[in-house]
């Protein structure tokens, strides 16, 4: 349980078509994740990206108390994302799952499935409390 914020920020920068966000009240930023992205832990903190590029970001572990698996049904789709939560119960980042719709608007198989690969290595729990 430790270390399962790490282990899936590990697996989700595995993955293709994958989109970063973070929500800073007024402004959004995104960040297209990458298997070249790089990452590391110091203490409490997690990097990813290069520091000394043009577009990183730092998590503080210590802030991120709950991970949230969550499926939206809207009109004509479904998305996919992760979200972390701080203890305001305020999103702090969402991982969203892109291109899970073909040209047709018909699912992909193969991306819901790398979704639910994720979400069932972690329990198949829709919300992950997390105790630091």
């Amino acid at each position: 349980m430790e270390n399962m914020l790490e282990d899936l920020l590990n697996d989700i920068l595995k993955e293709e078509n994958v989109l970063v966000s973070i929500n800073v009240g007024g402004a959004i930023i995104e960040m297209r994740v990458n298997k070249d992205l790089q990452y590391r832990t110091r203490e409490n903190w997690i990097t990813i990206g290069d520091n000394d590029g043009p577009c990183h970001m730092h998590i503080n572990k210590n802030e991120v108390k709950e991970i949230r698996f969550v499926r939206e049904k809207k009109e004509t789709k479904t998305s996919y994302s992760i979200r972390l939560m701080n203890v305001k119960d305020e999103r702090l980042i969402a991982v969203f799952f892109t291109r899970m719709q073909d040209e047709n608007g018909n699912p992909v198989k193969e991306r819901i499935e790398r979704y639910e690969y994720i979400f069932k290595k972690y329990g198949s729990k829709e919300v992950i409390p997390l105790h630091n």
